[in-house]
């Protein structure tokens, strides 16, 4: 029984090592490379910019603030040229990569999400806040304060694919960095709408109205 799996088995190893092999396969000359990064003053694309000027490569980082842009400045070599302004893709082709969460700055200021998100209830009308309720505002406060208990510290894991994509001389089409992503969201995005929808619209915060309905349909 054993022999009998074992070319199966063979055949697996053989095309596993050829796939790490082709991925391992950096393009020649990346001193000579230039790559333009928007979004740099914070978060992966400061990271990014970061990591691939250590390899030695020509970036140009677009910065929104002044502070972000000297702040890279004084972390990088003279290699790296800041740009204070963002890029409209045209023509270019990309691989995409959806990264799961990750403890960027972003992500750990959820205090002001929330209470952005406090300051917008407060404007609404009476009647908008009764249709939603006072539970839906407690669930969606609840589920920001989830978000930087559950995100990865290992940050580094997506500007390790954005390096992969740009100097690889075979990038994947599609990087999902992250266990949440690879394990939940990516499968979920594989299946037909309407599963995807209704398995994420159990977990998501429901309206009162909505609840009210649900409890009417299930008493009749």
């Amino acid at each position: 029984m054993c022999i009998m799996w074992l070319p199966l088995l063979v055949a697996l190893g053989l095309i596993l090592l050829y796939r790490w092999y082709r991925q391992s396969q950096i393009l020649e000359n990346l001193t000579d490379k230039y790559v333009f990064i928007t979004g740099c003053d914070s978060g992966f694309g400061n990271l990014l910019a970061k990591q691939l000027d250590k390899r030695g490569m020509k970036v140009l980082a677009s910065c929104l603030t002044e502070t972000g842009a000297e702040n890279l400045k004084t972390e990088t070599s003279s290699r790296l040229r800041t740009r204070m302004r963002e890029m409209r893709d045209f023509g270019v082709k990309v691989s995409i990569i959806e990264p799961g969460a990750f403890k960027t700055p972003a992500c750990m200021v959820v205090d002001n999400y929330i209470n952005n998100l406090n300051r917008m209830w407060e404007k609404l009308p009476a009647h908008i806040k009764e249709s939603y309720g006072e539970d839906y505002l407690k669930q969606c406060i609840k589920a920001l304060e989830a978000i930087p208990l559950i995100a990865s510290p290992k940050t580094y894991k997506v500007p390790d694919c954005m390096e992969h994509a740009l100097t690889a001389v075979h990038p994947w089409t599609r990087y999902s960095p992250g266990w949440d992503c690879k394990l939940y969201y990516l499968p979920l995005s594989y299946l037909p709408t309407a599963i995807t929808d209704y398995w994420l619209g159990r977990s998501a915060p429901k309206p009162a109205s909505r609840t009210s309905v649900d409890e009417k349909n299930k008493s009749d």
